[in-house]
């Protein structure tokens, strides 16, 4: 055998046409198979349970739905502290920075959480606050006038390239 027949015995000549042949094997492999189940309606009977008990009527508080409503006691809070935009915590007692994730003091062990702790920190971040804001207007007045410079010059430049 040459290395150019070889592949001429590769595959068998085939009868009839290749779109019969297909869906026999088709046919052939699917014989087996078992049968699709039909849909399910579009509205079965929970769904439709579900739509007739509207939030706003009387039913929507189901005996399956009383596990949603809180209590008070066993809840998560959100934390809308303005005080997470620190960096640290300052406690009231011996003045020193702990991480904003600490609950105590790593230094003297007293409690973050209190009152005077969060009026405390409260201050300190509205100082933080003002001085942050007097910084950005100074900022922004140098740069008015920066470009009130800038543009003073170029004017200028161009009246003496006028004269000229």
């Amino acid at each position: 055998m040459s290395r150019d027949s070889r592949f001429d015995k590769l595959e068998t000549e085939r009868t009839g046409s290749p779109t019969q042949d297909a869906t026999r094997v088709a046919e052939e492999r699917f014989a087996d198979a078992p049968e699709a189940k039909p849909a399910a309606p579009a509205h079965t009977p929970v769904m439709e349970a579900a739509y007739e008990a509207s939030p706003l009527s009387a039913e929507a508080t189901a005996p399956q739905l009383k596990r949603f409503e809180t209590d008070g006691a066993n809840h998560l809070a959100l934390d809308t502290d303005e005080l997470v935009r620190l960096p640290f915590r300052r406690c009231a007692e011996c003045q020193r920075d702990s991480s904003k994730f600490d609950r105590t003091c790593i230094f003297c062990q007293a409690s973050l959480e209190t009152p005077q702790a969060r009026e405390l920190n409260l201050l300190i971040l509205a100082t933080y606050d003002e001085a942050k804001e007097t910084e950005q207007t100074q900022l922004r007045q140098q740069h008015e006038a920066n470009i009130k410079q800038i543009v003073e010059e170029e004017f200028q430049k161009h009246e003496k390239a006028a004269k000229e």
